[in-house]
């Protein structure tokens, strides 16, 4: 079966996640949205970016944590929340909820023992200060805890490599792998979490953004209040300024790209 086919039905799978996680927000008055890829295809295609296979949800952290300290009693028996906290083994600083009885193997992290089922993200987005200089340091700093962490649990790099680069990502890592093995996974989690939730509840720090990877900010005003819009089946909220958000994260967003940049994140391994 060529990739093409399968996607269509990881897409099916994704959005009946999608479905219920919006199912428990709405329920327990959480406060989502779409962004990324996800907003983009919201607006520009009415659903998923055609050769698109994952959906990203943000939350502010008031609602992130709610969400966490609840969704695994609140999503459907055949879902689960996968965190730091439900699976100590999970490499990311994200949640993810997945899918039982599925998997969708990613290359980089087919060796950590875990559930690999289909899934969406969902993203913490924390308060980012205003200060130009101030917002580096943090995403500085962030930015090198993030590869700490997930080099705690991760050998290798994050795409198959060759030649001398290669080679040279692929023994960096591994040295830093076995060199973080003595360090408490839980050590530096919580050094992430404290470091990312620095600026949160200050005044000097109106902008939002996930702290240790995308570093695409969303003002106040674009992001509020939330708007909604059509995602194939479902109805979803976006940023209340969609179009002007699209444009700082892609550019022309209505172009589209080329079409040998028309890929998505095709599994190590899928089974559906």
């Amino acid at each position: 079966m060529q990739y093409g086919e399968e996607l269509k039905k990881v897409q099916a799978c994704e959005l009946e996640i999608l479905a219920d996680v919006i199912r428990v927000c709405n329920e327990n008055n959480i406060e989502y949205f779409v962004f990324g890829g996800t907003a983009l295809g919201a607006v520009r295609h009415g659903g998923f970016i055609p050769w698109d296979d994952d959906i990203d949800i943000g939350m502010t952290r008031d609602n992130y944590e709610r969400f966490l300290a609840i969704a695994p009693s609140k999503l459907k028996d055949d879902l689960f929340l996968q965190h730091y906290t439900t699976e100590p083994n999970a490499p990311t600083y994200f949640a993810k909820v997945r899918k039982n009885n599925t998997r969708f193997v990613e290359y980089y992290f087919r060796k950590i023992k875990m559930h690999h089922g289909v899934f969406i993200d969902i993203f913490p987005h924390d308060q980012v200060p205003d200060d130009p200089k101030l917002r580096r340091r943090l995403f500085r700093r962030t930015f090198i805890l993030n590869q700490l962490y997930i080099a705690k649990s991760v050998v290798e790099t994050s795409t198959p490599q060759k030649g001398l680069r290669g080679f040279l990502g692929k023994s960096l890592r591994f040295i830093l792998h076995c060199l973080l093995k003595p360090i408490p996974k839980k050590w530096l989690y919580q050094l992430l979490d404290k470091e990312v939730q620095k600026y949160n509840k200050r005044p000097q720090a109106s902008s939002l953004c996930y702290v240790p990877g995308t570093r695409v900010v969303i003002e106040p005003e674009v992001l509020f209040p939330l708007k909604q819009a059509k995602f194939e089946s479902l109805v979803v909220n976006v940023p209340n300024l969609c179009e002007k958000y699209l444009t700082c994260y892609y550019g022309d967003f209505w172009r589209l790209p080329p079409v040998e940049k028309r890929v998505g994140h095709r599994p190590y391994i899928l089974e559906l």
